[in-house]
Formats: structure tokens, sequence, C-alpha cells
């Protein structure tokens, strides 16, 4: 790639760019680097107030956490890039009987679960929502630890089991 560099001050080629890419694709093989597509992301559609704190993808959708209102937010990959799903329900507020405070966390779900959800989200509650594109939310309280919640701060789901760090109570809380 160096000399590649030096020979391409003069001027590039077809044959340069395509030995460019071969020694970059070896350099990537031999670091375990997987180079991805880049597609654009705009704000168009989003208030200024929107704060993304986390990003998650599952398929081809893209999924943020807006700290500013605790809700999930989704965006579907188009020919121009991703656009926010305006339907995509997950966040705060009441769902049945249950009232869902701002999500704290979320985590994707696998390809194929019984609900059909794409993203697992959390509040500072307990309350579990399971995120579905195109329909309500499906809440379950998760039964909280004999000492109560202290501070839940994330998730994670590793196969079939959630994991919830609570940093107030310094545990970590796992449900299959």
């Amino acid at each position: 790639l160096m000399w590649l560099d030096k020979a391409e001050e003069y001027g590039s080629s077809d044959e340069s760019r395509s030995m460019r890419k071969q020694a970059q694709q070896g350099v990537d093989a031999g670091d375990a680097i997987l180079r991805i597509e880049f597609k654009p992301f705009s704000r168009v559609g989003l208030a200024n107030a929107v704060q993304i704190t986390k990003l998650l993808t599952n398929g081809d959708d893209l999924y943020g956490l807006d700290a500013s209102n605790g809700s999930v937010l989704r965006f579907f990959l188009t020919a121009q890039g991703y656009e926010l799903d305006t339907n995509f329900n997950c966040g705060p507020g009441p769902l049945g009987s249950v009232y869902i405070g701002p999500i704290v966390d979320m985590t994707a779900m696998p390809q194929v679960n019984k609900n059909n959800a794409t993203v697992a989200a959390l509040d500072g509650g307990g309350n579990l929502l399971y995120c579905i594109p195109g329909k309500p939310a499906v809440v379950r309280n998760l039964a909280p630890p004999n000492v109560g919640w202290g501070k839940i701060s994330s998730i994670s789901l590793v196969q079939d089991t959630l994991y919830v760090l609570d940093i107030l109570g310094n545990a970590v809380w796992q449900y299959s």
C-alpha cells in the first residue's frame, strides 16, 4: 500500500485501483476486518431535540435510543438511505394497564421469536417491551429482585437469556 501511495503521486489507473483494492482486502483479512457498505442517514423528519445515545441493527433496520424522550426510533432502508418509521411505537406512555417509563436500554431480538419483535427495550421499572414494526408493543413486567431495583442501566440478550445490569444494586440479573 505504501508503494501504491508513492506510485499514485504520479497518477492513478484502473490497474493501480485494482491493486489497492486487492492489497486492502489482504490487510483486512489479516486483521479480521469485515468492511460494510455505507448507507446515508438523514435527520429529515427528526426533531432537533432528538438525542440518539445508542444504535443497533436488526436485518436492514436501524434502531436508535432517543435519550430526549426515552423512546426507540426505527429507521428502515430505502434506495435513498434510512428513513424514519413514524408508525413505530416503542417508548414511554400507557400500554394496556401498564405505564411504561422512559426506555433505559434496548437490544436486538433474534430474527425468529414468538412475538415477531425486532427489539426488546426496558424501562427503569423493569417493564420489558417487545417492539414490533406495524403493531403495538407487547409488555412483560420482569420480576424484580428481592431487594428491588436499584437503577437499571443496560440489558443484553444472549441466546434465550436476558441480562439486566443494575448499577445501583451492583448486580447483573438474568432472566430466561
